[in-house]
């Protein structure tokens, strides 16, 4: 029995050991989010289920003396054991799997946009922004980003002309939850309290829920007046392809798109220029048209 415990503890302490070793070796940012998002949690949960076999086999060590008087203790021994050992691994794991994707993401945020070196020149190479970096990428890949299912970054540098192309998930159709940390939070209806007027602004409450740890979350928002609504963006469709215009020009940074399936369930994306929407709107027009 000992020897089971000794090897369960091995088992727990090896993985931990084996996962910092891993992160230490990996010296390229991208082999290391992709360690990160892919094997970490694994060996965490490889600790705890070994933690909670060395917990198992420990109890059934225990409390000889009424064993050997009584067969009936084996069983409830057993059965102590086995709802301890459960209780350490499962306890924890709950932990993790709302605590450590929050902080999976800031790290692989950093491990994504962190600087690269190129081999060649040993200088910093520059991220290529999305209208440049299609130049670099073959028709496949830029198949791929078309459709958003897969999200490139192009590395160039400049001196010796070295190029590195990284392959990333595509685009959430969610947003950020405010208790996991994940872009898991979806809308799930809207409804108006007060209309707005042409003098005083409505109100509308928004449920969300994730579908990571089915947070639920209303968020209560006004309405703009109907006269400042006139004058703000407005959604103008050509050809069933959404086009955001204003009568001001702005600088922007971020659009965010909010579209509905036909079963009136909301999907919401991010894009950093206004190209790349449009590109996404087309794409959604063509797979609308393929499938009727």
């Amino acid at each position: 029995m000992y020897v089971a415990i000794a090897i369960s503890l091995l088992f727990a302490l090896g993985s931990v050991f084996i996962n910092f070793l891993n992160l230490a070796r990996f010296k390229d940012p991208k082999l290391k989010y992709d360690y990160i998002s892919s094997r970490e949690k694994k060996m965490y949960i490889y600790f705890f289920i070994g933690l909670g076999a060395a917990v198992f086999f420990y109890l059934n060590t225990l409390f000889r003396e009424p064993v050997a008087e009584s067969k009936g203790w084996i069983f409830i021994r057993l059965a102590v054991a086995l709802c301890a050992g459960t209780l350490v691994g499962y306890i924890p794991s709950l932990l993790l799997k709302y605590m450590l994707p929050a902080n999976q993401k800031g790290r692989l945020k950093k491990l994504r946009f962190q600087p690269r070196t190129s081999p060649k020149s040993g200088k910093q190479m520059r991220l290529l922004t999305e209208q440049e970096e299609d130049v670099h990428l073959d028709e496949a890949m830029q198949a791929e980003e078309n459709i958003f299912s897969v999200d490139y970054d192009v590395w160039v540098d400049d001196d010796s002309d070295y190029v590195k192309i990284e392959k990333y998930p595509g685009h959430l159709v969610a947003q950020e939850c405010d208790r996991c940390g994940m872009q898991t939070l979806k809308l799930k209806k809207e409804e108006i309290l007060k209309q707005p007027t042409d003098t005083e602004p409505g109100e509308i409450v928004k449920h969300y829920k994730c579908s990571y740890c089915n947070r639920v979350k209303h968020e209560n928002k006004q309405i703009a007046q109907l006269e400042a609504n006139k004058e703000s963006f407005f959604l103008r469709f050509k050809d069933h392809i959404g086009e955001a215009i204003s009568e001001k020009q702005y600088a922007i940074q971020l659009i965010r798109m909010e579209v509905f399936d036909n079963e009136g369930h909301p999907h919401h994306y991010e894009f950093g220029d206004i190209d790349q929407a449009q590109s996404f709107l087309k794409e959604l027009e063509n797979k609308k048209e393929t499938e009727d």
